[in-house]
């Protein structure tokens, strides 16, 4: 059982960072958003990206286009900073919500969630941890269950600050190899934003794993629709943790 992550008692472990110099988790104010799994390791894997204007730069920028063109995010201006799981929501931890929903009393809001959360997530391999075959619904629900069971506001990010993470680690590791965190954003499962689109909301990333490739293409899908996978969003501003009171449809 998932268990929220104690204030005290952690000065010991460190959170994977994507510097030189590891971070204390006792050092950052979010660590009370982070849950607990079996095996004692902290998630969701956060990654802070900085407010301010970014903006892809270099001679290997032209990588990069393929991906921001279509969504116009060459250029990003954020307000605020805020924190970005460095990878997708994975099987196992989405696994721990539907066991969640299956515990609960039967009634519509079990029913509900269940066919939200569907089938399809089960049967998606990839060959990756990370979980695919989920709709928008279903990813939503669980950026609620999340923020519920941390006392945190989760949710999913918006193109915009999928863009800005993008651009911020491009310009500080370059390398578009295989598993580096510039990587992890761009290729793997596609994943959803909560930004809408005309008939649902905008599909970010490609898929590395279909016969048809999807980059530099805009892709938006119905919400209903179990096609994608995704990770969550939790905003900060001056080191302190802010509600992240977006509704869906923010872009």
């Amino acid at each position: 059982m998932s268990l929220l992550l104690p204030m005290v008692g952690w000065i010991s472990w460190f959170f994977p960072s994507d510097s030189k110099e590891p971070v204390k988790v006792a050092d950052l104010p979010w660590k009370s958003c982070l849950l607990l799994d079996d095996d004692g390791s902290a998630y969701p894997d956060l990654t802070q990206i900085p407010a301010g204007e970014l903006a892809i730069s270099g001679d290997h920028a032209n990588g990069l286009s393929p991906y921001l063109k279509p969504h116009g995010l060459e250029r990003v201006h954020t307000e605020t900073p805020f924190l970005i799981q460095r990878h997708e929501v994975t099987r196992e931890q989405f696994k721990r919500y539907v066991d969640f929903v299956g515990r609960l009393p039967d009634g519509s809001q079990k029913s509900e969630r269940l066919l939200r959360i569907g089938r399809q997530w089960q049967g998606h391999d990839t060959g990756s941890q990370n979980v695919s075959g989920v709709s928008w619904e279903g990813a939503w629900d669980y950026t609620d269950w999340l923020s519920q069971q941390t006392g945190c506001e989760y949710r999913l990010p918006s193109r915009e600050e999928w863009g800005a993470a993008v651009i911020h680690h491009f310009n500080d590791n370059p390398s578009m190899g295989r598993n580096t965190p510039l990587d992890r954003l761009l290729r793997g499962v596609r994943e959803w934003s909560r930004s809408s689109c005309p008939s649902g909301y905008y599909l970010l990333g490609e898929d590395d794993w279909t016969a048809m490739p999807n980059v530099g293409q805009l892709v938006c899908m119905p919400q209903s629709l179990a096609v994608a996978g995704f990770r969550v969003v939790l905003g900060v501003a001056g080191g302190s943790l802010v509600p992240a009171n977006a509704q869906p449809g923010d872009s």
